[in-house]
C-alpha cells in the first residue's frame, strides 16, 4: 500500500502507539521530503543503507541503527530521531551534510558507551546539561573549554564516578564548586580556570589521589588553601592563580614531591613562603602580587602588582624580540598571556578595575620559557565602577591592540612607512577589505607560502587575529571590546591554529 504512494511529499506519523520495524517501503518514496516518525516505539531493521538513493530530496527526517550512508543526504537540513529506541553508533558522516541546521538524538539508546565527549573551541552557550552525569558509566574524558556556558556546575557532574580528564575552562560557569567533586576519585586531570566560579576551595579535592593536573585559576575563589592538597601525591601542575585567595600557604605542600609547576600569583596569601620539597626549586614568579608573603630573596622579589625584570632570570621584552618570536609561532602564546593579565587587572578585583596605563612591547618581558609577563605598573591605577574620566581600561584594550598588531605583523607604528594619514591600523583595515591582500601584512614567516598544505588555515587565523586587533582599537571607547571578550577571542583563534596548523606549542 505505502509502495504505491509516489507523489506524498510529507509523512507524519509521530507520537504514535507504533511498534517494530519502519516498513522498508517507506524509504522508496523518493518524492518525500518531510519524514516524521519520532515518539513511537520503532526498533530492529534500522534505517536502510541506501537511504540515499531512494530518498534525494528529504529535506526534514525525524526518525534501530543510523547507517553511515546518511551523510550522503546533501539536502537535509533538520536531523531529528529523538525519543525511539535507536542504538549502535552514531557515524560520524552525519557532519558531512552541510546543509544541516538541527540535529536531535535525544532519549535513545546512542550513548550508552560514551567514553569521550570533546566540544571545545565553539560558541556553545546556555546552562550545562544535568545530563551529562547519565554518562557516569563509559566516559573517561570531557573537554567544554572554551565555549559561552553561563550556568553552575550541576551536580550530577560529581557522579561522574570513571572520569578521567575533565575540561570546563574559558567558560563563563559560575556559583560555587562543591564538596561532592571528591567523589571523581580515579579523576587525573580537572581544569576550571578563566570561569566566575566562587566561594571556597573544595577541601575534598586533597582525596583525589591520582590527580596530576589542577587548574582553577582566573575565579574568583576565597577562603584558604586547604591543606588536605598535600595529600595529592601524585601531584605535578597546580594553579591557583588570580583568585581572591586568603591566608597562609600550606606547609603541608612541602610533601608533593612530584610537583613540578606551581602558580599561586594574583591572590591575597600571606606569611612565609615554604621551603621544603618542591618549594626548593620554585622561583619567585610562582607568588608574585601576593603583598604580604615574605621569604628568602631567591624566592620572593619586591613586589610591584605585576612582574618586574628582576624576577625574571632573562629580561628579554617582547620589542626585541619580534622575529625569533613570531619564525616560532610563540606570538599566539605570548599575547594570550597579556591578555590574561589585562583582563584580570580590569576584571579580577571585585569592586573595582586595575588599569595599567602603559601597556606596549617594552613592557611585555619574557622568561626562559617564553612565557610573557606584563611589566612597569608604576602608574598603574584603580578605577571604581562607574567612574568618567581620562583613566579607563578602554585604553588598555586600544594599547593591547597596538601591541597585537606589533606582534603578528613584525612592524612597528613608528616605523617610517607610516606617514601622513596612512599608520599602522589603517594599514591593516585595508588589508582586511575585499580584494585587498592580507598575505602582505602578516608576517611572513608565520604564515608560510602557498605550497604549504595549511597556508589557508594559517592565513584565516591570522585574518581572525587582526579583526581582533581593530576591534580594540575603534575610534570611540565604548565601541571597544573589552578584556575579557578579547581573551575568549583570541583563546579561540589560537585553538582552531593549533588544531588546524599544529605550529603553537602551549
Amino acid at each position: 500500500m505505502i509502495n504505491s504512494l509516489y507523489q506524498v511529499e510529507f509523512m507524519h506519523v509521530q507520537d504514535n502507539a507504533l511498534k517494530g520495524h519502519v516498513p522498508v517501503t517507506v524509504f522508496n518514496m523518493s518524492s518525500l521530503t518531510m519524514l516524521t516518525l519520532f515518539g513511537n516505539s520503532l526498533n530492529g531493521g534500522g534505517i536502510p543503507d541506501n537511504i540515499c538513493q531512494h530518498l534525494p530530496n528529504i529535506q526534514v527526517l525525524n526518525l534501530g541503527t543510523i547507517p553511515d550512508e546518511i551523510g550522503d543526504l546533501q539536502h537535509l537540513q533538520v536531523f531529528s530521531f529523538g525519543v525511539n529506541n535507536l542504538n549502535g553508533p552514531i557515524p560520524s558522516t552525519i557532519f558531512n551534510m552541510s546543509m544541516l541546521t538541527a540535529i536531535s538524538l535525544a532519549s535513545n539508546q546512542l550513548l550508552d558507551n560514551l567514553a569521550e565527549l570533546l566540544l571545545g573551541g565553539n560558541q556553545l552557550s546556555g546552562s550545562l546539561p544535568s545530563c551529562l552525569g547519565d554518562f557516569s558509566a563509559a566516559l573517561r574524558i570531557l573537554s567544554l573549554g572554551p565555549n559561552l556556558l553561563t550556568s553552575t556546575i550541576p551536580s550530577t557532574l560529581w557522579g561522574l564516578e570513571y572520569i578521567l580528564n575533565l575540561d570546563l575552562s574559558a567558560n563563563l560557569l559560575n556559583g560555587s564548586v562543591l564538596e561532592d567533586i571528591g567523589k571523581l576519585k580515579v579523576l587525573t586531570a580537572l581544569d576550571l580556570s578563566n570561569n566566575q566560579l566562587s566561594g571556597s576551595v573544595p577541601s575534598k579535592i586533597g582525596g583525589l589521589k591520582d590527580l596530576v593536573q589542577l587548574s582553577l585559576s582566573n575565579n574568583n575563589l576565597k577562603g584558604v588553601i586547604p591543606s588536605s592538597f598535600g595529600e595529592l601525591v601524585s601531584l605535578e601542575h597546580l594553579d591557583l592563580s588570580k583568585n581572591n585567595l586568603s591566608g597562609l600557604i600550606p606547609e603541608s605542600l612541602e610533601a608533593l614531591v612530584h610537583l613540578k609547576y606551581l602558580n599561586l600569583s594574583f591572590n591575597r596569601l600571606q606569611g612565609e613562603i615554604p621551603t621544603g620539597g618542591p618549594f626548593q626549586n620554585l622561583s619567585s614568579q610562582s607568588f608574585v602580587s601576593n603583598g604580604g608573603l615574605c621569604g628568602a630573596a631567591r624566592l620572593h622579589e619586591k613586589e610591584s602588582g605585576s612582574c618586574n625584570r628582576d624576577c625574571l632570570v632573562t629580561s628579554t621584552s617582547l620589542e626585541k624580540s619580534f622575529t625569533p618570536i613570531t619564525s616560532k609561532g610563540d606570538g599566539f602564546n605570548i599575547m594570550t598571556d597579556v591578555a590574561s593579565s589585562l583582563e584580570y587587572l580590569h576584571h579580577g578585583h571585585g569592586p573595582n578595575h586595575v588599569v595599567h596605563c602603559d601597556v606596549k612591547p617594552s613592557n611585555i618581558l619574557l622568561d626562559d620559557d617564553m612565557v610573557a609577563h606584563v611589566d612597569d605598573f608604576g602608574i598603574a591605577r584603580l578605577l571604581e565602577f562607574g567612574m568618567e574620566g581620562i583613566i579607563s581600561t578602554r585604553g588598555d584594550v586600544y594599547s593591547f591592540s597596538v601591541a597585537l598588531m606589533e606582534t603578528f605583523t613584525r612592524r612597528k607604528r613608528t616605523d617610517e612607512m607610516f606617514v601622513r594619514e596612512m599608520n599602522l591600523k589603517q594599514w591593516i583595515a585595508n588589508s582586511l577589505l575585499p580584494d585587498a591582500a592580507i598575505v602582505e601584512v602578516v608576517d611572513a614567516d608565520l604564515l608560510g607560502t602557498e605550497e604549504d598544505g595549511d597556508f589557508v588555515s594559517r592565513r584565516d587565523c591570522l585574518s581572525c587575529i587582526m579583526r581582533l586587533a581593530l576591534a580594540c582599537c575603534a575610534e570611540l571607547p565604548e565601541e571597544r571590546i573589552n578584556m575579557q571578550e578579547a581573551l575568549i577571542t583570541l583563546n579561540k583563534i589560537k585553538i582552531k591554529f593549533v588544531k588546524d596548523c599544529g605550529r603553537v606549542q602551549s
